[in-house]
This record gives structure tokens, C-alpha cells and sequence, in this order.
């Protein structure tokens, strides 16, 4: 699960306790329902060789799983008695499928908003402006335009919508400044289980930073890269740790085989269980953490 759905998951365990009924519409079934009850999930699986790091294959499997959702559950929705539809991320197909059975059933739509591409693209800006920041960035022509538009629609929806839950002040801000109605906006921030964290022992130091999130471009872990061949050059001994999958994983991976002395100094991880992520965090210095996308970049 990325950070989102273990958000959603700790807000479950809440409403379990609260007895708040739960209809949970999800692509696998077993993040939410082992260990909560009361929890009514509908699962719609998308074909498996759709399910790859490849992003037009990962496009391709969001449209699949758009339809079948759009297809299937507005008969649910009408025949239960619901006083919120939430979409608990801002991706484009949480948000496009919580739009819709927002506008077939008129229930209101909460959008739980984590994160978007950009740092600081005026509201006024146009889409060109938006493809050359993605070009900027070197994505291909075509994931440009896929990127672009779907931006454009998350924007929308976004602002169509009858609420929005920021998990941090400058997200709040963010969306304010890109037409998101103040009044709409509300801000609260992810919970850190401090009790978890301090079960696991402290680690010998084996790592100077480390990067936990997925491996994408957007994520600025391309500029990682960079940063951290420059600190090798003033301290050689100097090793990063990259935990996460994605689907840059590959193109980083030759980036860092192919880059003179610093195989062995730049480590990708690739996925983990939350416990050995926690160990392997222990382990090291600091907690490196890149910046998006920029318009001025």
C-alpha cells in the first residue's frame, strides 16, 4: 500500500470503533477488510498484466478500472442510504469514479487531497504552460500530454467538489491558490505512530540518508541522484538508501549502474514490509525527502 491507502486504512480502524458504516469500493480487498468489520467492501480487480510499473500500461489499467466501477456502483449507491462519498486520494481514478456517483446519487464528495505534481503553477496558467513544465522534466511527448490533461481534470473535480481534507498547510494552500474555494479546504495532517516507531531498536548507522515513496519523477528522486553524486565527490564513503518501487525504478536503477564509483554507494531497495522500512530507517542518518515539480524549474 502507498501512504494513502495506509492513511485510509488507520481512519477505518476510527470508524470501526465509532460504528460508522463503510462502503469501501477498491481493486483488492485485503488492505480493508482483514481485521475491520463492519466494513461492506466491493472489489473490482483489473486484469493482472495490466497491473505493471509501465505507466501507459498503468493508464490503461486505471481506464479498466474507471469503467467497471462507473458501470457497477451507482445501483449501490441509490439503494443505500449514504451521507458522504469520500475519495481518500486525489489520484485521477479515485477522483473521476468519486465524481461520478457524486453526481448520479447527489451525496456530497469529500476529496482527501495528499499531493500534486506541482509546487507552483498559477491558476492562470494554461495547459501549454503545464505540457512545458512536464517536457521541462523530460517526460516523452506522449506521458506529457497523459500527465497534462489528467492534472487539468483532478484541478477541476477539485474544485467541484463540496470539500477537500489537506494533509498539510501548504497543500491547503496549494489548492487555494489554484481555485480551490477557502471555504472548501480543510486541513488535517497524517498521523505518525510514535509508540510503533519506538519499538523497533535502534540500528547501527549503515546509511548516511535514505528515501522512503515511490520512484517516479514527479517525486524528485532524479535529483537525488544528482545531489548525492556531488556529495560523494567531498565524502566517497557516503551511502543512500532508495526504498520504494515505481515506475522510474528501472531507468534509476541505469542511472546509478552507470555512473563511475558509486554503484555501491547509491542503493535501491525496491519494496518492503512497514517493519523492515522502520529498521532499515533506524539505520540511517537523516530522511531524505525531494521536492516536485516546479513551473520555474
Amino acid at each position: 500500500m502507498g501512504g494513502a491507502e495506509k492513511r485510509f486504512v488507520e481512519v477505518l480502524k476510527v470508524w470501526s470503533k465509532e460504528r460508522v458504516s463503510v462502503t469501501v469500493i477498491d481493486s483488492n480487498r485485503k488492505p480493508v477488510s482483514k481485521d475491520y468489520v463492519g466494513h461492506r467492501v466491493i472489489e473490482m480487480s483489473t486484469p493482472a498484466p495490466f497491473s505493471a510499473n509501465h505507466l501507459f500500461l498503468s493508464y490503461f489499467s486505471w481506464v479498466l478500472w474507471i469503467v467497471k466501477a462507473c458501470v457497477r456502483c451507482p445501483s449501490s449507491i441509490k439503494s443505500n442510504n449514504y451521507d458522504v462519498i469520500l475519495a481518500p486520494n486525489n489520484t485521477l481514478p479515485n477522483i473521476i469514479v468519486a465524481y461520478f456517483l457524486h453526481v448520479v446519487s447527489k451525496v456530497p464528495l469529500c476529496v482527501v487531497v495528499h499531493h500534486m505534481d506541482f509546487q507552483y503553477v498559477d491558476v492562470r496558467a494554461e495547459p501549454a504552460v503545464i505540457y512545458g513544465v512536464y517536457r521541462k522534466a523530460r517526460f516523452s511527448i506522449p506521458v506529457s500530454l497523459a500527465k497534462t490533461s489528467a492534472f487539468l481534470i483532478v484541478l477541476a473535480l477539485l474544485r467541484r467538489s463540496n470539500a477537500c481534507v489537506a494533509v498539510s498547510n501548504y497543500t491547503a494552500e496549494l489548492l487555494q491558490r489554484n481555485g480551490v474555494s477557502s471555504a472548501k479546504v480543510h486541513v488535517n495532517g497524517n498521523g505518525v505512530d510514535i509508540d510503533l516507531i519506538n519499538s523497533f531498536q535502534k540500528q547501527k548507522k549503515l546509511y548516511n540518508g535514505i528515501f522512503v515513496g515511490r520512484v517516479a519523477r514527479e517525486k524528485g528522486v532524479f535529483d537525488l541522484i544528482k545531489i548525492w553524486h556531488r556529495i560523494i565527490m567531498n565524502n566517497p564513503e557516503s551511502r543512500l538508501l532508495v526504498v520504494g518501487s515505481g515506475p522510474d525504478l528501472p531507468r534509476m536503477r541505469e542511472l546509478v549502474e552507470a555512473a563511475n564509483g558509486s554503484r555501491t554507494r547509491i542503493i535501491l531497495r525496491g519494496s518492503c514490509s512497514d517493519s523492515e522500512m522502520y529498521s532499515l530507517m533506524k539505520a540511517s542518518k537523516i530522511f531524505l525527502f525531494p521536492s516536485g515539480l516546479k513551473a520555474g524549474d
